[in-house]
């Protein structure tokens, strides 16, 4: 039942991040620490960004410090504190690199890849 489930959703998801990327709008990572919107739509495209900005972070960083973001979170810190410990960014610094890497024009992406496919890389 699930597998059929995220059959349906994954084309939805991937679809909303192609929405937005062509329109170049996206909901910021602060937006996405509270509740999701009731909105299907953007309950989908805040599900593809926070995917996105995983696969960002694990593609650029490695899953070493994924691990060391989970642990650090696992000790009480907040979004900024911990993303400044691990990556040395803050939210919105982090926000700005993704959203450039999704919206670079020379890049052909695919956003199925993009956001499903990745190698988590622990070494």
């Amino acid at each position: 039942a699930i597998l059929s489930v995220a059959a349906r959703v994954i084309p939805e998801i991937v679809r909303e991040l192609e929405n937005a990327t062509r329109l170049r709008r996206f909901p910021t990572l602060r937006t996405l620490s509270s509740p999701f919107p009731g909105d299907i739509s953007e309950a989908l495209l805040s599900y593809a960004v926070s995917q996105s900005v995983v696969t960002f972070l694990l593609g650029n960083y490695g899953g070493n410090k994924m691990l060391e973001l989970l642990s650090v979170f696992k000790d009480g810190s907040g979004y900024d504190e911990a993303l400044l410990k691990v990556y040395g960014l803050d939210t919105d610094r982090l926000f700005e690199l993704w959203r450039n890497s999704i919206l670079q024009p020379e890049q052909t992406m695919n956003l199925e890849a993009v956001l499903f496919k990745t190698k988590i890389g622990v070494s």
